[in-house]
């Protein structure tokens, strides 16, 4: 007993120690001098507490017996605390009749210090997990053991509870499962994270869900133990789509753009070289003519002056046609005015103007960006809705700026438009956005299509400079 690795000390009912080992002193500091009655030692250990302890040794004599006990904090002689379990012996009577009580302790306080951390940890660790944007489950045995409220829904159950305790690979694809079981091994084998491109969850029902699994190492016993994060793709998957879509059509319409490019290009060369050409050819004759002869001066030079007269008026619509300097002189409606009547006499499709108020000033972006959207959707009435009659409104107001192109041809299904000739209002959607507008179109097979241009209060004011 004396010898005895953990503490014990030898108490008589009256309270006398009879004996103190070697690990008592050693553990607490106290000497066997300073040791002598139970009180010495509660009064120490226990401070304020000591009472309550006597009684309690009082109830072990009186029991006889060793019933469970909570563990307790003693203080030692350097002030600090430990925590001790206790357990007690009844071992008969002395010779004087004195009941004896042997009590023994094992310092368990650095095994309930990392309980405690581990306690606090495993609470961080559920506080972090519960409210994380992934799916994270922790599985023993290929089993579930942990499952926060995220991987929860992803598997399609209704509680994380439901899960536990369940097979994880059931809950993926068999084609599937043995990359599941690598990707687990592989987290412990390396010793750091890994992940997979994607698998697909079975969820309840029959449906399927693609996600995106990393595994991590984790202090479980079993080397089937493991950390797994599943990141739901769905959302990602959707951009990666839009974007593939978004990057087609952006090819589509650049080469669509070089194309009109290109055709403008060739209707520039040839009015220059067919017509301009021919006819400076002719001016040029005229009054080589004139020159020579004499006689025929004023004849020559009356049909060159008529000749010059046609070609102002060539490079006249030729430069309207890359841009009016009605526009950049006068501003959006009367270019708006001036477009309209040049399309209605041209196409023989009845039209009309209206803008309210009748004065809108407007930014340079936003005034480019209308013209070349009325531009657009009047080439497309003329070309492709057998219309018979449209309009073009323009309106500004306190919530900003609309224009509105109708017309009572054939419409048509947007979602079904083919992509050549959707290229129009891609890039007509684009130069509004660019502005800071938004484009709506309208149409169904058989009632006419709208396109609305709508524009924030900062694009537009009235005549007078107020914002409208």
């Amino acid at each position: 007993m004396i010898h005895a690795p953990i503490p014990v000390i030898l108490l008589a009912e009256d309270g006398e120690i009879l004996l103190v080992n070697r690990a008592w002193t050693e553990l607490t500091g106290y000497g066997v001098e300073e040791l002598r009655t139970l009180a010495d030692w509660t009064d120490r250990a226990y401070g304020e507490r000591s009472g309550e302890y006597q009684r309690h040794i009082t109830t072990l004599f009186d029991l006889g017996r060793n019933p469970p006990e909570p563990d307790a904090r003693v203080r030692i002689r350097d002030g600090s605390e430990r925590i001790w379990s206790f357990s007690s012996a009844a071992l008969g009577r002395l010779p004087d009749g004195r009941r004896l009580l042997m009590r023994m302790a094992l310092d368990v306080t650095d095994r309930r210090r990392a309980e405690d951390e581990l306690r606090v940890s495993e609470e961080r660790f559920r506080a972090l997990a519960d409210s994380a944007p992934d799916g994270i489950f922790i599985h023993a045995r290929r089993r579930f053991s942990y499952v926060n409220p995220m991987a929860s829904g992803l598997f399609g159950a209704g509680d994380p509870g439901e899960l536990i305790g369940t097979p994880i690979l059931d809950r993926f694809r068999p084609e599937d499962r043995e990359a599941m079981v690598e990707l687990s091994r592989r987290a412990v084998d390396e010793g750091r994270p890994v992940g997979l491109r994607e698998l697909t969850i079975l969820r309840p029902g029959g449906g399927t869900l693609e996600v995106e699994p990393s595994a991590a190492p984790f202090p479980l016993d079993g080397d089937d133990a493991g950390l797994v994060f599943v990141r739901d793709i769905r959302d990602r998957r959707r951009v990666e789509q839009a974007l593939e879509t978004t990057t087609a059509r952006l090819r589509e319409l650049n080469r669509h753009v070089l194309e009109v490019q290109e055709a403008e290009r060739r209707h520039l060369s040839r009015e220059l070289h067919d017509e301009i050409g021919q006819t400076l050819t002719a001016i040029k004759l005229d009054v080589q003519s004139a020159r020579l002869r004499p006689e025929t001066r004023e004849e020559r030079l009356e049909d060159a002056v008529a000749l010059l007269d046609g070609a102002l008026g060539q490079v006249r619509d030729l430069a309207l046609d890359l841009r009016p300097s009605i526009l950049d002189d006068l501003g959006l409606v009367p270019a708006l005015g001036w477009y309209v009547e040049r399309f209605r006499a041209r196409s023989g499709i009845e039209g009309e103007f209206s803008c309210e108020p009748p004065e809108i000033r407007v930014d340079p972006s936003v005034a480019t960006a209308c013209f070349r959207g009325v531009q657009e959707a009047l080439t497309n009435v003329g070309r492709h809705s057998g219309a018979g009659r449209f309009s073009v409104a323009l309106r500004g107001h306190p919530e900003g700026l609309e224009l509105e192109v109708r017309d009572d041809g054939e419409g048509f299904d947007p979602g079904r438009l083919p992509p050549r000739r959707g290229l129009g209002l891609v890039g007509m959607r684009e130069r509004v956005e660019q502005a800071g507008g938004r484009l709506e179109v309208a149409s169904s097979p058989g009632s006419g299509t709208g396109v609305r241009l709508s524009f924030p209060p900062r694009g537009a004011s009235d005549g007078r400079g107020a914002a409208s």
